[in-house]
Order: C-alpha cells, then sequence, then structure tokens
C-alpha cells in the first residue's frame, strides 16, 4: 500500500509542477514579447524626434495612443498573475482532494 500511496502523491506532483512551469513560461514570454514592444516604442521615439510639423503631431498622437495601450497591457499581465495563482492554489486544492479520494477507493478496493 505505501507504493500505491507514493506513487499517487509522485503523479499528483508531477503533474502539480508541469502546471506551474507553464504558468511562469507565459508569464515569461508575456514580459519578453513587452519589453520587444517597449525596444520599438524607443525606435518610434527617436523617429519622431526627426520628424516636423504635422507628421510630428500624428506620430506623438500614435505614440500616446501605444504607449497607453502597452501599460494597459502589463496591468492585464499583473492581474491575470495574481488571478491566475489564486485559481491555481484553488485548483491544487481540488486536485489534491481528488487524489486523496482516489487514493482512497483504490486502499478500499485492494483492501477488499
Amino acid at each position: 500500500m505505501k507504493i500505491t500511496t507514493g506513487l499517487i502523491f509522485l503523479l499528483s506532483f508531477a503533474i502539480s509542477s508541469a502546471f506551474a512551469m507553464s504558468k511562469e513560461e507565459f508569464k515569461e514570454s508575456a514580459q519578453d514579447k513587452l519589453e520587444m514592444i517597449e525596444d520599438k516604442l524607443e525606435t518610434v521615439e527617436e523617429k519622431m524626434a526627426g520628424a516636423q510639423g504635422e507628421t510630428k503631431a500624428k506620430m506623438e498622437n500614435a505614440y500616446e495612443d501605444l504607449i497607453d495601450q502597452k501599460d494597459d497591457l502589463k496591468e492585464d499581465l499583473k492581474e491575470v498573475s495574481e488571478e491566475a495563482s489564486e485559481g491555481y492554489e484553488e485548483f491544487k486544492k481540488e486536485f489534491s482532494d481528488g487524489v486523496a479520494e482516489l487514493e482512497k477507493k483504490v486502499n478500499e478496493l485492494l483492501n477488499s
């Protein structure tokens, strides 16, 4: 019975670790994309410096809109990451409860 309990625990731990990695990988990828956008926005800023008149005004307006969108995306990522953590913890609890129930049923079956 100890082997069965140990295997179930290791399986649940491995699955939990896989979910955590995926969430972290997504967060890192999204942050990398935002950094790439920030680099491109710096290039736009440099290009604006050489523009004049109406062209410069249009570029400045578009640039400000893009900065706002980038900032909104950063905030959304932060909120999703926080919510995902809370949801993930709930998932882990429910998953652990499910594993415990499964283990109980397996043990009952083995002992019947």
